[in-house]
């Protein structure tokens, strides 16, 4: 007769981490990386004047032309253009002014590769 072990049983850490780099879903690591990165971003774009961040928020993330901003705002295409070079002027300030959240993000994806 075989006597059941009755204490809980884990998976092992070596099949949870094959999971995890097999898988298309990613990583616990790569998450919170995002997070941080997203988290980033919207800080920046908080920082933006408001005209300047719903245009750049219509061309970035609504996928609109500056056409349709235009007619959507009522502003002229020139206007979308320049708000636009505007909020990217603004935004790469901001994110290489804040490189140490860039760079704490960076090495850790270098460490889980290495």
């Amino acid at each position: 007769m075989v006597k059941k072990n009755n204490r809980n049983t884990h998976p092992d850490l070596d099949d949870v981490h094959e999971t995890f780099v097999e898988s298309d879903l990613p990583s616990p690591q790569e998450l919170v990386e995002k997070k941080d990165l997203e988290k980033l971003l919207e800080r920046a774009l908080k920082e933006l004047p408001v005209k300047c961040r719903n245009i750049f928020t219509l061309k970035r993330f609504g996928e609109l032309s500056n056409k349709e901003i235009a007619e959507k705002l009522d502003i002229s295409i020139k206007t979308v253009e320049a708000q636009t070079t505007i909020a990217m002027k603004r935004l790469k300030y901001y994110i290489s002014s804040h490189w140490e959240v860039i760079t704490i993000v960076l090495l850790n994806a270098l460490v889980t590769i290495f």
